[in-house]
């Protein structure tokens, strides 16, 4: 049988091409993807595949990046209060308004403008609020109760200023929210 000639037969084989990781630009993929997926459908009724599907990866990438569902949900909750929430105690804007009430206004106008930039937040949030989890106990823990004494704290100084009205401030907190 004859020699078949397929191009340079002296030339080396040629490697086939490495794959670059990209870790930030799957993150950057799939957390938006996990938040409106978790906000829509709740964490029992997201599903890993719907997440990886919106984000266009594959289910085994996003598996190697968060391990699980519940690390995937933690990981989205982090990112989004990482981009959007600010750390007040360290907030030159903050710390150096004058009074309570100028500060209550600015946290009030703060997040005011977190919810219209990531109302899939709040849909999460409302979701998780329905009934005791691990996952609301954590949010709970690492983020809501140090901003609910925050903000309770300042609302009672407002209140000492004379530029809040008298009551209860965990309950004034409330209906500002």
């Amino acid at each position: 049988m004859d020699k078949v000639f397929s191009g340079d037969e002296s030339a080396p084989p040629t490697k086939a091409p490495t794959r670059r990781r990209q870790p930030e630009q799957i993150r950057a993929r799939l957390l938006p993807s996990a938040l409106n997926i978790f906000a829509t459908h709740g964490f029992e009724g997201a599903s890993v595949r719907s997440i990886a599907t919106a984000a266009h990866v594959s289910i085994s990438l996003l598996i190697y990046h968060f391990g699980s569902k519940e690390e995937l949900w933690r990981a989205t909750i982090k990112d989004v209060f990482a981009k959007a929430v600010p750390d007040v105690e360290h907030d030159p804007e903050f710390l150096e308004t004058s009074s309570a009430g100028e500060r209550l206004s600015l946290l009030i106008e703060r997040s005011v403008r977190l919810f219209a930039e990531y109302p899939a937040l709040h849909r999460l949030m409302t979701l998780e609020g329905h009934q005791p989890t691990d996952r609301l106990i954590w949010l709970c823990d690492t983020y809501i109760t140090e901003n609910y004494k925050t903000v309770c704290k300042i609302i009672a100084d407002a209140q000492r200023e004379g530029s809040v009205v008298d009551g209860d401030p965990a309950q004034l907190r409330m209906a500002i929210t």
